[in-house]
């Protein structure tokens, strides 16, 4: 082999570290943006279990769907007459149902509470956080953009307008509903919801403010949050 010969495979040798190194470089992981919402549940999760789930920063659909099982059986199998299941939406999102032949009593309501507990807890907000808004945007913004996009609202159509109308609403029909002395947190069977209990002023209730029914929020240009199509970009945005 010629000097030269030897110098350009010398440097073929040299180079080739280089080579490797560069091939190989992979992009930085993306900062997960529900990271902190992680560490915090994973340091309050009761259990193994769920410990389990969170470690990784990400809740897989599977998982979600196992806690979700884990939730139902653990309700059904309680003996004290609660049936439950977990229902899906219009919308995809789904929800915990439990009922009981007639009123719920106390320790009803509390074995519900229990069990979403023990095996849920923090798992289905950030999944669901991590579905409908995957980059933790503002929220208001999302719904504007949304509503927008659907031609549910005029171009031009803010967050900051979304929050606005949703903080005078609030406002225009708020109203501070008292319980009679001795109330039970379970409530009536007849009246008004209040929360996820009904009640009714014929049950000892008083009521200051706006009393009646709170009718639907209503943007610029007529159309109502009670609209399907509007209630899809409330509750799914980025659809």
């Amino acid at each position: 082999m010629n000097p030269s010969g030897r110098k350009r495979c010398l440097l073929a040798l040299l180079l080739l570290p280089l080579a490797i190194g560069a091939c190989s470089t992979t992009p930085p992981t993306p900062e997960n943006p529900y990271a902190a919402e992680f560490a915090r549940a994973l340091a309050d999760a009761p259990n193994e279990y769920q410990r389990g789930i969170l470690a990784d920063g990400v809740v897989a659909r599977a998982e979600l769907l196992d806690a979700q099982a884990h939730v139902v059986d653990c309700i059904n199998a309680s003996g004290l007459g609660v049936s439950a299941k977990y229902i899906e939406d219009d919308f995809g999102l789904s929800s915990l149902d439990s009922w009981v032949n007639g009123t719920f009593t106390d320790e009803q309501t509390g074995v519900v509470a229990a069990c979403d507990t023990e095996w849920m807890g923090a798992i289905e907000g950030l999944y669901w956080g991590s579905v409908t808004n995957p980059n933790k945007e503002d929220w208001d913004v999302l719904v504007a953009e949304c509503l927008v996009r659907h031609g549910l609202v005029a171009p031009g159509f803010t967050g900051e307008e979304y929050a606005r109308l949703k903080a005078e609403h609030a406002a225009m029909y708020a109203k501070t509903l008292t319980p009679p002395e001795g109330y039970s947190e379970l409530g009536s069977d007849s009246g008004e919801f209040h929360g996820t209990i009904r009640i009714s002023e014929e049950d000892g209730w008083t009521c200051e403010g706006w009393c009646g029914v709170t009718p639907p929020l209503v943007f610029p240009g007529g159309t109502s949050e009670d609209d399907p199509e509007v209630r899809g970009c409330i509750v799914v945005p980025l659809r």
